[in-house]
């Protein structure tokens, strides 16, 4: 999928080590490492991007409960039970605004308003009126949610700043949810906690995140 493995390459660079399971066609995925079963002594988050986690949905469930972290994109949402998860219970399309002949940024991406939230869920960063990531907690565990669409042309066509400020907010967005994370999410920090990944499971990072939410506003 063209959205999961710039992704997966951005979160390699920054020293995570990632297990993955793309659908590349029907029927036909191509898988790297380990990522199933999830299990919070191996994995620190689920990323489910699109309708093809439908399939691990209790697994992810199940995994955040105990602690796991997940993290869900546009139309990860889409099957009943990880909506259930999901911080954002709008999905009001936003267009991609034009930039003829200049650099892709975060700010022109089309996006999917995740407003309004769920009762307990937490905005981490809005875009105008937009809400454009949301985290809330399940159990042990915490489940993020981003509405922005194809974030590869970010990283693509971004310029010289593209590659880094793609690899940077995907990270932190990670780290946001992660299990173990330090980050102080909600105004508690410390906590053990989750991350999330469907096309792949992460592994824990080479070295310490040194990214926190608040980077994201």
């Amino acid at each position: 999928q063209t959205c999961a493995l710039p992704i997966s390459a951005a979160l390699e660079e920054r020293g995570w080590t990632v297990d993955s399971r793309v659908a590349v066609a029907p029927g036909i995925d191509v898988t790297q490492g380990r990522p199933f079963p999830l299990d919070t002594a191996r994995h620190a988050a689920v990323i489910a991007l699109d309708s093809t986690a439908a399939a691990y949905a209790s697994a992810i469930v199940s995994f955040v409960r105990q602690g796991g972290g997940a993290l869900l994109g546009p139309e990860g949402a889409s099957t009943t039970t990880l909506r259930a998860l999901a911080p954002g219970r709008g999905g009001v399309m936003v267009r991609p605004a034009l930039s003829p002949g200049g650099p892709m940024s975060r700010e022109l991406l089309g996006l999917h308003d995740l407003a309004p939230l769920a009762g307990d869920a937490i905005p981490l960063e809005r875009r105008g009126g937009h809400v454009a990531v949301a985290v809330r907690r399940l159990v042990a565990g915490r489940v993020g949610q981003v509405g922005y669409l194809e974030t590869w042309r970010w990283r693509m066509e971004g310029g010289t700043d593209g590659l880094a400020a793609h690899r940077g907010w995907w990270a932190a967005v990670v780290a946001a949810v992660a299990y173990g994370s330090e980050s102080e999410v909600g105004g508690a920090g410390g906590d053990p906690a989750p991350r999330a990944a469907l096309f792949g499971a992460l592994g824990e990072p080479v070295s310490p995140a040194s990214h926190s939410p608040r980077t994201l506003f």
